[in-house]
C-alpha cells in the first residue's frame, strides 16, 4: 500500500509490478484548497484508493475508489473545504 504524496505533483500512477496497489489519500490541507490531482492505474490491476474521510467528507460510505483492471482507469479529484471531491472518472467505482 502507498500513501499518495501530493507534495510531489498532481499526477499519481497506481502501479505495482505483478500485484494490486491499495493506496491511501489523506484529506487535503488548507493550503491545498482548489488543488486538482489525477490518479490512474499503471497496469491492468484492480487497484484501490482509500480517502481518509471519504469523498466530500462523507465518511466510510464513499471512501474507496476501485479502478477496473484497465490501464485507462483514472479519476480526477479536487480539494475543497478540507475534503476531496470526485470531478470525473473512467473505469472507477466508488463504495
Amino acid at each position: 500500500a502507498d500513501a499518495l504524496d501530493i507534495t510531489r505533483g498532481d499526477i499519481h500512477i497506481l502501479a505495482r509490478s505483478g500485484g494490486v496497489n491499495a493506496a491511501t489519500l489523506a484529506d487535503p490541507a488548507d493550503g491545498d484548497e482548489g488543488r486538482v490531482i489525477w490518479v490512474k492505474t499503471g497496469e491492468a490491476q484492480a487497484n484501490t484508493l482509500t480517502i481518509t474521510n471519504g469523498l466530500g467528507g462523507s465518511g466510510g460510505s464513499v471512501d474507496v475508489l476501485t479502478f477496473t483492471n484497465l490501464v485507462a482507469s483514472n479519476c480526477l479529484l479536487r480539494a475543497y473545504g478540507s475534503s476531496w471531491y470526485l470531478v470525473g472518472s473512467q473505469g472507477v467505482s466508488v463504495a
